[in-house]
């Protein structure tokens, strides 16, 4: 289950829509495969709220046999001056296994993150760095569009602080419903003996809208996302769609 989770928190790392004064509202929706088995299917969204409060949210819906796997995540951040600042985030998951319902609490002015699950409670120091998995989607998109890459991002998961890095390893052409398009490929930075390889493709002429997602064990294909359809409220900022992309009314 393990592989599962970190899948779904790579998978957060997808979609972004074009910058404006604020964040236009968006719903993305994919697919998820197992190499080449369909999964199920994937929807997130971005919405604002007030000021400058955001929600993001992730719903996910994966079975195969007797596997299942049903996933809520959402985030309240602010966002300023370029940067995400996660307030609470929550994420709820059913299926086989275990199920659990985990959040976190970012308290500034208390200089305090608050953990919750399974009736405990934990806190450890609060640092404007650190952000969950949501809130790294957003940032990580961001950076790529103002070509300012961090040299490393602080994802906190419930027990430790992940400090992950992204490099780019070159370009490559993805083609989706016959439309090609020039992709930036990304890949999360992981020790050399590791036999895990997590790989993003991200279109810089549609704003680093990613196109797929796909994580590899021991060099096979193991689960992997392929965006399907995107609607975004239209805003001042907006640059050309993809084809496959729809406005939202």
């Amino acid at each position: 289950m393990q592989l599962i989770h970190l899948f779904v928190i790579s998978l957060l790392l997808l979609g972004l829509p074009a910058e404006a004064s604020r964040l236009p509202d968006f719903v993305a929706k994919y697919n998820i495969y197992y190499g080449d088995f369909h999964l199920g299917d994937g929807q997130y969204a971005l919405q604002h709220q007030h000021d400058d409060e955001y929600t993001f949210s992730f719903t996910s819906d994966m079975s195969f046999l007797i596997f299942s796997d049903k996933r809520w995540v959402e985030t309240l951040f602010n966002y300023k001056n370029k940067q995400i600042l996660p307030i609470n985030h929550i994420h709820k998951r059913k299926g086989t296994g275990s199920d659990y319902t985990q959040a976190f609490d970012f308290n500034a002015k208390a200089k305090k993150i608050t953990v919750s699950q399974d009736g405990k409670r934990h806190e450890l120091d609060y640092d404007a760095s650190i952000q969950d998995g949501l809130s790294v989607q957003l940032q990580l998109m961001l950076d790529l569009r103002h070509n300012s890459l961090k040299p490393e991002y602080h994802i906190f998961e419930g027990k430790v602080v992940d400090k992950r890095q992204f490099k780019f390893t070159g370009k490559d052409l993805v083609e989706i419903d016959g439309e090609k398009y020039n992709c930036d490929v990304y890949e999360i930075v992981r020790g050399e003996n590791s036999s895990r390889r997590t790989r993003m493709w991200f279109s810089p002429s549609h704003n680093y809208q990613p196109l797929k997602l796909a994580h590899y064990a021991h060099d096979k294909k193991k689960f992997n996302a392929r965006l399907i359809s995107f609607k975004q409220k239209e805003t001042a900022a907006d640059k050309e769609p993809l084809p496959l992309a729809q406005q939202a009314p």
